[in-house]
């Protein structure tokens, strides 16, 4: 059982950053092309579906970032989710200094947007919108084409990479849900998380 009496009475930038840790997600590696065709990428995992139509995913990236930046002056972006054998790609888009492109194989689309060869689930997007939010900026992408392949992905917990098994589903307990059950899943993007038996 969770103790209550462990919350402070103050917020603490350090819980907040131990809480989040705690949250497992997956691994992605966001990709644009800078104006000058400088080929720019990041590893974020900060990223989610926003709408089922029209189709928009949202990822964050720090202000001021490069890849950010490229994909607000090109308009495209694309987001790869990384599968389990990918943790030297997820390494190679750390930093400044990083290797990035030279580091994996990658090609361009017909719109110059930088895609890598191997990926566990792919969305190519236009830039629909970018919000300010705090010391973030949050870009919000049209989904144009997506695709995925059959692999087990690579996670991200307690601040490490992880790998994950792959797993039997688990039984719900008392049969498979039903949407009369819960009214929730009747949003299509719940449903993905819940899938109906």
């Amino acid at each position: 059982m969770s103790d209550l009496s462990s919350l402070g009475d103050a917020f603490d930038p350090a819980t907040f950053r131990s809480v989040m840790s705690s949250y497992p997600t997956g691994v992605t590696i966001v990709s644009a092309a800078a104006e000058d065709g400088t080929l720019c990428g990041m590893t974020a995992n900060s990223f989610t579906s926003v709408s089922l139509d029209p189709p928009i995913v949202l990822v964050c990236s720090q202000i001021g970032a490069r890849t950010c930046e490229a994909a607000k002056t090109s308009g495209r972006f694309a987001i790869h989710v990384l599968a389990h054998d990918q943790i030297s790609s997820a390494r190679a888009f750390v930093g400044f200094h990083a290797p990035r492109f030279d580091a994996v194989s990658h090609h361009l689309d017909e719109e110059g947007v930088p895609i890598l060869d191997h990926w566990l689930a792919l969305l190519v997007c236009k830039l629909h919108e970018v919000v300010r939010v705090g010391d973030h900026d949050v870009m919000f992408g049209l989904v144009e084409r997506c695709g995925r392949a059959d692999e087990t992905p690579l996670l991200f917990h307690e601040s490490a990479l992880r790998m994950l098994p792959r797993l039997p589903a688990l039984a719900v307990k008392g049969g498979p849900l039903s949407l009369e059950d819960d009214e929730d899943l009747n949003d299509p993007l719940v449903r993905v998380l819940a899938p109906l038996g």
